[in-house]
């Protein structure tokens, strides 16, 4: 059996705090096909009412869904709520707990998260925290940009 191709998501949001607002997210998908140059797939999108981990979730669903085959990914995301319960092997715990948490109470953004464990479900994956990509800037410039276009608009 051939080898799982490997999958970097790139994940960012203009929202920065756990306080509901308006803002936008944005991810690029790279993979490497066995011959040729990395293919790159992007997008981003406005998202109203959220917070940061909302965005991101939301962000890192969207490129999931964009994966028609499993793969090795890797998610790199600057989002501390996102990527702690995927490191910590939070997700399995939550799901068997009825998308619980600790105390007994619903999980916070419960949708999503169960969205996000059942597309990763057929991935090997691995997520980076704060680690730094030439896609950084990028994303962080075009999602300045939308929100500038938002303001004059």
């Amino acid at each position: 059996m051939a080898d799982k191709p490997n999958i970097n998501i790139y994940l960012d949001t203009s929202i920065k705090a756990p306080h509901r607002r308006n803002g936008w997210y944005g991810y690029v998908l790279e993979g490497f096909p066995a011959s040729g140059a990395p293919k790159t797939r992007m997008d981003i999108q406005n998202i109203e009412n959220a917070t940061e981990c909302q965005a991101a979730l939301t962000a890192l669903e969207e490129a999931l869904k964009r994966i028609t085959r499993p793969c090795h990914i890797i998610i790199y995301t600057d989002t501390a709520q996102l990527a702690a319960p995927i490191e910590n092997g939070w997700l399995p715990k939550w799901k068997s707990a009825s998308w619980k948490n600790a105390k007994g109470q619903d999980l916070a953004n419960s949708q999503k998260w169960q969205a996000v464990e059942e597309l990763l479900g057929q991935h090997e994956y691995d997520i980076a925290l704060n680690r730094h990509h030439g896609y950084k800037e990028w994303l962080r410039w075009e999602l300045d940009r939308k929100k500038k276009e938002r303001k004059r608009s």
